[in-house]
C-alpha cells in the first residue's frame, strides 16, 4: 500500500510539473505570435486553427476512452494480438474519417478563405494545418496505448509538443513567414510528437508488432 502511495505521489507530481510547463508554454507561444504578427494575422491564423482543430477532433468518432478501456482489458488478459487488433483498428478508423476530412478541406479550401474567413490569405494557413493535423492520427492512437499502460508518459507527448512549437515559431518568424510561420511550426512539432509517441507505445509494450493482417477487426468495437 506504501509503494503504490509513492508511485501515486510520484506520478501525480510528475504530471502536474510537466502540465504547468505545458501550459506555460503556450502561454509563451500566444505571446510570442502576438508581439511579430498583426493583430488582423494573429485573429486570422487562431480561427483557421479553430475551424482545423475542430473538424479534427471528429476523426477519432468518440472512441478514444473506450479503445483504452478496451486495450486495458487485453492488457489485463496478457494479450498482445488482442491489443494489435484494437490499436490497428483504432488506427484505420481514423484513418479513415480524416481522408474524408482532409479531402473535404482541400476540394473547398479556396472557398472557406474567401467566403467564410473572407480573407485570401487563409488559403495557405488551411493548406498548412492540414497537412500538420495528419500525424495526430499516429498520436492520438498511440496516446490510447500509452493511457493504458503509463499515464504519466502522456503528459510528456503535449510538453514536447508545446516546446518544439513555440522552438520553430520563434525560428520561422525569424526568417520572415509571418502568420505562416506557426502553421509550419505545426506541421514540426506534431510529426516529431508522433514519432515520439511511437516510441513511447513500443517503450510500454516491448513486444508488440503491429505488421501483418487482419488490419481491421469488426468485433474490436
Amino acid at each position: 500500500m506504501a509503494e503504490y502511495t509513492k508511485k501515486f505521489v510520484k506520478g501525480f507530481i510528475s504530471v502536474s510539473i510537466f502540465l504547468f510547463l505545458t501550459a506555460l508554454l503556450g502561454y509563451l507561444f500566444r505571446i510570442l505570435l502576438a508581439k511579430n504578427v498583426s493583430i488582423e494575422s494573429f485573429g486570422l491564423f487562431f480561427a483557421v486553427f479553430s475551424l482545423v482543430n475542430f473538424l479534427f477532433g471528429f476523426k477519432a468518432f468518440g472512441l478514444g476512452s473506450g479503445t483504452v478501456r478496451f486495450i486495458t482489458e487485453e492488457k489485463i488478459k496478457n494479450s498482445t494480438s488482442g491489443i494489435r487488433k484494437i490499436i490497428l483498428s483504432y488506427f484505420f478508423l481514423q484513418f479513415f474519417i480524416s481522408l474524408f476530412i482532409i479531402m473535404a478541406l482541400l476540394l473547398f479550401s479556396n472557398y472557406i478563405a474567401l467566403n467564410y474567413f473572407k480573407d485570401k490569405a487563409a488559403y495557405d494557413i488551411l493548406i498548412l494545418l492540414v497537412i500538420a493535423f495528419i500525424p495526430t492520427i499516429i498520436t492520438t492512437t498511440s496516446a490510447s496505448v500509452i493511457h493504458s499502460f503509463k499515464l504519466t508518459y502522456i503528459s510528456t507527448i503535449e510538453f514536447l509538443q508545446a516546446l518544439f512549437l513555440l522552438i520553430f515559431t520563434y525560428l520561422f518568424l525569424n526568417y520572415g513567414f509571418d502568420v505562416k510561420a506557426p502553421a509550419y511550426a505545426y506541421i514540426i512539432s506534431f510529426l516529431i510528437v508522433a514519432i515520439w509517441s511511437i516510441y513511447m507505445s513500443y517503450k510500454c509494450i516491448p513486444g508488440l508488432k503491429l505488421t501483418g493482417g487482419p488490419y481491421f477487426d469488426k468485433n474490436s468495437f
